[in-house]
């Protein structure tokens, strides 16, 4: 099969962050209408139908339960894949003991490095290195931590 798994539910929150990033590229006083156009937009739209039929449902459902195979997206292209749970695993580990690519952290240092981020654009900011609108765009606002979803279970 060729399809792409729809996810259960994408939420208002969902689409408004993925269109906030696009916005931090114009100045606050054009994002604005384009993002009541989207809160309009989503607020307004009906829920969609799936694109796998009701027997290709039923089926991915069985197998969604089943411990032994994980259901991913393939590296490339909008493809869904069915993997042997164990060999993925496996891989994914192989991967991760590769300590040339890959180095195993104490602490997690994603807000550090956030606060970091954000103080030297705040210092960029007061010496008038930077417009305002610059240091709005280059300011983190929401950072979270990769995560490899096979970690943490399925």
């Amino acid at each position: 099969m060729n399809f792409a798994i729809a996810p259960k539910e994408v939420t208002k929150k969902d689409i408004l962050a993925s269109f906030e990033d696009e916005l931090r590229d114009i100045p606050p006083s054009e994002a604005e209408p384009i993002r009541g156009k989207v809160v309009s937009t989503i607020q307004n739209k009906k829920r969609s139908r799936s694109a796998l039929t009701k027997k290709e449902h039923l089926a991915l459902q069985q197998l969604k339960k089943d411990p032994s195979i994980i259901i991913t997206k393939a590296d490339k292209r909008n493809i869904t894949t069915v993997l042997d749970r164990e060999w993925y695993d496996n891989k994914v580990n192989q991967m991760l003991d590769d300590e040339e690519t890959y180095k195993r952290l104490k602490t997690n240092p994603t807000a550090s490095t956030t606060t970091e981020v954000n103080k030297f654009i705040n210092n960029l900011l007061e010496s008038n290195k930077i417009t305002k609108e610059a240091g709005f765009r280059l300011k983190i606002a929401d950072s979270t931590t990769p995560r490899h979803t096979s970690l943490y279970g399925p």
